[in-house]
């Protein structure tokens, strides 16, 4: 016969989602006020959010931990976002990829205060940094790999060192958003145009 299900255990992973939400609203809160992710602590997380500290450690090792978890979401929204320009054919429109890079500017802006506390931590958090190089890389070898096919169908300028620059237009725009979510301010349509058009110059003009 099998074993009933441990309630203790039931109860915690059901918990775990809405502790988390809890959490996520505090932190976005304070950062939204001026607060800087090094500045806080776990016991002022916790007690802005009405959430014990003894509740807290059910579930997060520390606060990098929290961070990590926290930033999942944020990354993956952005991600996401990213596969519009990653996924782009041959017969694209310099309109399509502006309208791509609309979609990943307006991600990172939605979640911009709790990426630059993930690059803020990052500095001296190695299970942060390790989790935030992780999720660039992915975003890199995407674009890298759409370069290369692209290349190899003869539409894009065989010639560019494709990883080489997959890094440097993303590390351009990655840059380019944090310091706007920096000064308070979102991306215009004469950015995304700016941007787009960088892009579209050094990828998309070889058979055109």
């Amino acid at each position: 016969m099998a074993s009933a299900p441990n309630k203790k255990r039931v109860s915690r992973a059901g918990r775990r989602p809405v502790i988390t939400a809890t959490l996520s609203a505090t932190v976005t809160t304070l950062l939204a006020d001026g607060e800087r992710w090094t500045d806080l602590s776990i016991e002022r997380i916790c007690a802005e959010s009405g959430v014990a500290r003894s509740t807290f450690y059910l579930f997060f090792e520390d606060q990098g931990h929290l961070l990590t978890e926290l930033a999942d979401d944020a990354l993956e929204a952005i991600t996401g976002a990213g596969e519009g320009w990653w996924s782009l054919p041959r017969d694209a429109t310099r309109a399509d990829l502006e309208k791509a890079v609309e979609d990943i500017f307006v991600a990172y802006a939605e979640h911009g205060l709790l990426l630059t506390a993930v690059v803020e931590a990052a500095a001296y958090d190695g299970r942060v940094r390790e989790h935030l190089e992780d999720s660039l890389e992915h975003s890199f070898a995407a674009v890298t790999q759409h370069i290369t096919t692209a290349q190899n169908d003869g539409w894009m300028d065989p010639g560019l060192d494709a990883d080489t620059i997959a890094h440097w237009l993303s590390w351009m725009g990655e840059s380019g958003l944090r310091a706007l979510v920096h000064r308070g301010e979102r991306p215009t349509r004469r950015l995304i145009e700016a941007y787009a058009g960088i892009v579209w110059n050094v990828l998309y003009t070889f058979d055109r």
